[in-house]
């Protein structure tokens, strides 16, 4: 086919941006030390974002709009390919560049390590094409702790695409002159309803991975395949007996089923499965009517300053903000697993490969 108009496809220039996602659809963007900026409002009629707010400014903001930090969001453009790492900001984290994710991702890696190293030390004479046919079989707590690792970054994902949501229909509100109370759907609503389902079956399955652990640790029987047949088969007398066990009880996730010698999902952690198994085995996010529309609303004693409001309704028909659910979720999941981690017993440091563990180096590229 002859070409007789083309254009050429040119790369982005490349950037790095940090921002960070709250409640109500509002974002912050990090433009320099001490200096963001903060969005949207409404000024002269359109959605407007404001410039040059300091550190304390910032905060003073956060409070009185009434929203609450979500995630962190850092985006990087290099040879115009975009990445994005997303990470909670109120799991309790002391360094808020590495997430829940990344710390059961190293602990993961630092066991594989660790066992290519001793199989490495048993073959001395293999070479690394050998070993990497062979594929030493991986360990159990290696591959959970990469399944959690896994689950864990879904969840970072499905939260950034649902606060993407709310920020754009936010504009979108704004830019509209839509009124207060009023409700509107549109067809972003589709995928956003996608991710908000995405979310719960993620949460649900970072629940299970964790049981699975829990349950080869302790070589309790293979048919036990999520945390409520776990907690069938554990016994209260027993929950000493591992580390994880004792700060899901601790945490209020863990308590003695009554007048039985069984355990059972309790506390907030009970709460969120079993919304989690109403969206996901009774009906879809987005099927009932009180979910189907968003709407904005003014925040008091601010002029021209908005959040943005989608319903879920709860198992109890309380009706709530989906995305004040979402961040509730998301922050106490990642502050147990962060803390989980921490008793496991596992390297939750940065993987760092040393000269002695590279064994061979091949540089590829194209002809």
């Amino acid at each position: 086919m002859p070409i007789t108009e083309y254009q050429f496809i040119e790369a982005d220039s490349d950037y790095y941006a940090i921002s960070l996602n709250f409640t109500g659809g509002i974002k912050a963007w990090k433009l320099d030390h001490n200096e963001w900026s903060l969005g949207p409002i409404e000024y002269f009629g359109a959605p407007t974002i404001i410039a040059s707010l300091s550190d304390s400014e910032l905060r003073s903001a956060i409070s009185h709009l009434g929203i609450s930090p979500v995630q962190y969001e850092n985006t990087n453009v290099s040879g115009g390919i975009a990445t994005t790492f997303l990470r909670s900001a109120s799991a309790g984290q002391s360094d808020v560049s590495i997430g829940p994710a990344d710390v059961w991702h190293n602990i993961s890696k630092n066991i594989g390590r660790d066992r290519i190293r001793r199989y490495r030390c048993e073959r001395t004479e293999a070479n690394f094409s050998e070993i990497k046919k062979e594929k030493p079989k991986t360990t159990f707590d290696e591959r959970y702790a990469d399944y959690i690792s896994d689950s864990l970054r879904s969840m970072d994902i499905c939260v950034g695409a649902i606060c993407s949501y709310y920020h754009q229909a936010l504009i979108a509100a704004i830019r509209s002159k839509q009124q207060p109370g009023t409700g509107v759907a549109t067809t972003a609503d589709l995928p956003f309803i996608a991710n908000v389902h995405s979310f719960f079956i993620h949460v649900g399955a970072a629940r299970d991975y964790l049981a699975l652990l829990i349950a080869r640790r302790l070589n309790l029987r293979d048919k036990i395949n999520g945390m409520n047949r776990l907690v069938e088969d554990l016994d209260w007398d027993s929950v000493s007996i591992d580390p994880l066990i004792l700060k899901l009880v601790s945490e209020g996730c863990l308590a003695r089923k009554d007048g039985s010698t069984k355990c059972k999902v309790s506390g907030w952690l009970e709460q969120v499965s079993n919304l989690r198994n109403t969206l996901v085995h009774k009906r879809p996010y987005g099927s009932h009517a009180d979910e189907q529309l968003g709407r904005i609303e003014k925040v008091e004693g601010l002029n021209g300053h908005f959040v943005y409001i989608k319903p879920i309704v709860m198992g109890d028909a309380n009706i709530k903000d989906t995305l004040d659910v979402v961040a509730d979720t998301y922050a106490k999941m990642g502050r147990l697993f962060l803390d989980l981690a921490g008793v496991s017993g596992g390297d939750t440091s940065i993987p760092v490969l040393t000269d002695g563990q590279i064994s061979e180096v091949n540089a590829g590229g194209g002809e």
